[in-house]
């Protein structure tokens, strides 16, 4: 068994709830309140009954991520994007773009036989488009009854059409709990526009600055995030001016940078990402 916070033990049986009225649960539980570590309780459970349990999610870093997660409460799994040669485990974390390919859910049905018990649809509030839905329709044909949802953004359109709420637990209550830190600052929003006259963009409202912000709290690590890969640089060096060892990660960050950065961060080997 996966140990679990109390939340999170109402949040499972909650959803086995919606599950027996024949319903598909989301989870709808604020970042940092440990999402993964729930879905993988509900897919261990179904595991140890001999079946086994498919993981959707968009991110490959995603999905090793959750192995790796897995790996440590003895969840035997694979992450897989377009692979040459479908490999199976009791635990499959699969690409959902591999799935919607064409050809690719015959491959996946065939190398795994039987259905699974249980589907996980990581960041459900990302499979409201038509590719994820056809995907849903597919494994439903084939047999897989029971699919849950995990998301932070319960209110994403189309979401409540996929699934039923099952339990919230929101940042306020994560942070009253004291599983959340209390302070969540807002401090890089920058609002701009376009002068007609010049044609250059001027900033209309800014609110804050991050830099600012981190030094006067001196010892602490914190991640910053920030709309454009320039302004990203710009803070990390000013950070690094001043002291701070920071990281920037962007959209094209190798993946196996990424995953050392947060390692690093975790391991508090760097103080920002």
């Amino acid at each position: 068994m996966i140990p679990l916070r109390p939340y999170q033990e109402e949040a499972v049986n909650a959803a086995r709830e919606v599950v027996k009225q024949g319903g598909h649960p989301l989870i709808a539980n604020a970042t940092g309140t440990g999402k993964t570590r729930l879905g993988l309780a509900i897919c261990a459970t179904a595991i140890s009954r001999g079946r086994w349990c498919l993981w959707l999610a968009y991110g490959v870093s995603l999905l090793r991520q959750t192995v790796k997660a897995g790996e440590a409460f003895g969840i035997v799994g694979e992450a897989v994007a377009a692979p040459k040669v479908w490999p199976v485990a009791p635990f499959m974390a699969v690409s959902l773009a591999t799935l919607a390919a064409e050809g690719r859910l015959d491959e996946f049905k065939q190398a795994m036989g039987s259905p699974p018990a249980v589907v996980v649809w990581d960041e459900a509030h990302e499979v409201c488009g038509p590719q994820a839905v056809g995907v849903r329709r597919a494994l439903e044909a084939w047999g897989a009854r029971v699919h849950v949802g995990l998301s932070a953004t319960p209110e994403t359109p189309g979401l409540g059409d996929l699934f039923t709420l099952a339990y919230h637990y929101g940042v306020r209550r994560a942070q009253r709990d004291g599983f959340l830190c209390r302070e969540t600052v807002e401090v890089d929003a920058i609002v701009v526009r376009r002068d007609m006259a010049t044609q250059k963009q001027i900033v209309v409202k800014e609110r804050g600055d991050p830099v600012e912000h981190i030094l006067r709290r001196g010892g602490s690590r914190a991640i910053v995030f920030s709309a454009r890969v320039a302004r990203a640089q710009e803070i990390a060096a000013r950070l690094g001016e001043a002291g701070k060892r920071a990281i920037v990660l962007t959209g094209d960050t190798p993946e196996e940078d990424r995953i050392a950065a947060f390692e690093a961060f975790e391991r508090g080997e760097e103080d920002l990402c």
